[in-house]
Parts: C-alpha cells; sequence; structure tokens
C-alpha cells in the first residue's frame, strides 16, 4: 500500500490509521517497527498494548485485519485476510460517501 500512498497520496475525507499489534518473535514482521521503517510506512501508527486492547476492540481475529469506523465512531467494515490496492481504494470510497 506504500507504494499507491506515495504516488496517489491518501484519501480525502476518510483518515487512515494503522495500527501495530500481536506482535511476536517468530513472525516475519518481527520487531514492527523495523519493518515499517523498511516498507517505508508513513500512515499514523497506533501501538497496541500487550493486553491488545485495540485489536480486541475491533474484534480482530487474523492477520492483516482491516476495521473502517464511521465519523460517528461505530464500525462499519471489517474483514480479514489480505485486501487488494484496488479493494482499498473501492472502500475508502465507500466511507468518503456515507
Amino acid at each position: 500500500m506504500q507504494p499507491y500512498f506515495e504516488e496517489n497520496g491518501f484519501f480525502a475525507d476518510v483518515d487512515f490509521i494503522s495500527v501495530s499489534t500481536g506482535a511476536q518473535e517468530n513472525r516475519v514482521n518481527y520487531p514492527p517497527n523495523l519493518w515499517l521503517e523498511r516498507e517505508g510506512w508513513t500512515a499514523p501508527l497506533i501501538v497496541d498494548n500487550e493486553a491488545n486492547a485495540v485489536s480486541t476492540a475491533f474484534g480482530l481475529n487474523a492477520f492483516p485485519f482491516w476495521a473502517a469506523v464511521d465519523a460517528e465512531g461505530r464500525v462499519v467494515f471489517r474483514t480479514a485476510g489480505g485486501l487488494s490496492k484496488d479493494g482499498l481504494v473501492d472502500l475508502a470510497q465507500s466511507l468518503a460517501n456515507l
């Protein structure tokens, strides 16, 4: 996604925020801060606590996990697994039209 954001910017009227959660030494993206640096990730980032409070609040059950929240704070979209660039663009456009 980072190359898309670099080329097109973030989405108007949609805030994109990343959550780093479930950090475990046996995963390929550990430690997450180094992985995010390597990827050149520029989206705002929230680091989940050891109790995984953020992921629990969104009902995370897999990695990656995507959730969308509307302006009133309601979760309006949730899915586990990969989301293509086109899927993310479609999602952002839908959210902008809420």
